[in-house]
């Protein structure tokens, strides 16, 4: 059995063991792949209706391979209970780059797991758009992601979209483009589709500006999106 992530509190148990779980023939050859360590660099099951407790057998499998780079569970129905099994997983020395989970339903509960789980990764991108992520969910992040926080040096591309991330949330966010440098770590936040005033906005401007400037780039260039798309 997994176990839970100590993250979750004294007050909340998750028993991560499967149920029946009902595969499609494709999903079971692949966990197979999976368990005998066969070449598989992707996984795309994006839009599967993957539930919980799939996803559960899915990080068994995936812990005996030493081999996925990318992991696609967007669009499906994925919640806390998904997010603490997908956290076990990368606490485990994961080779992952790229893990897509947007269009599910973490909130911030299952982000702050997910949150906990990031410090040690390998990731360079990772896409939370589109899951009811709070200022809660973003701070989470943000103070896991501050250099002096965390070991992990790689992430390039978060993706926020369509949350409820509003302005105490984007503060938070902000203060990674303000203390990372422009050469190094995150260089595309994106934010569009989130209650955030134009005054925070504006500061997010003002701060790639600053940026583009210690690179000696016109403004104009752009060529580091640290937040592209904050308002649409």
């Amino acid at each position: 059995m997994l176990a839970t992530p100590s993250a979750i509190g004294s007050t909340q148990h998750f028993s991560l063991a499967p149920d029946r779980v009902v595969f499609t023939a494709q999903q079971n050859r692949e966990l197979e792949a999976l368990r005998e360590n066969q070449p598989l660099l992707r996984l795309d099951w994006s839009g599967q209706q993957v539930s919980d407790a799939q996803v559960v057998v899915l990080v068994q499998a995936l812990r005996g391979h030493t081999r996925i780079a990318q992991l696609d569970l967007g669009n499906n129905l994925i919640t806390l209970r998904g997010a603490c099994a997908l956290a076990d997983f990368l606490q485990h020395g994961t080779e992952l780059e790229e893990l897509v989970l947007a269009g599910n339903q973490l909130k911030d509960a299952g982000i702050r797991i997910i949150a906990g789980a990031l410090k040690d990764t390998k990731l360079d991108s990772l896409d939370l758009a589109n899951n009811q992520i709070g200022d809660d969910g973003a701070q989470a992040l943000a103070d896991v992601l501050l250099p002096q926080a965390t070991s992990m040096k790689t992430l390039v591309r978060l993706n926020l979209c369509n949350n409820r991330i509003g302005d105490p949330g984007a503060k938070a966010l902000l203060k990674l483009l303000e203390q990372k440098s422009p050469l190094a770590g995150l260089s595309c936040l994106s934010l569009d589709h989130n209650p955030i005033s134009e005054p925070v906005v504006r500061a997010f401007i003002a701060q790639i500006a600053r940026n583009q400037a210690q690179l000696g780039l016109p403004t104009a260039q752009m060529p580091l999106r640290e937040c592209d798309c904050i308002l649409a």
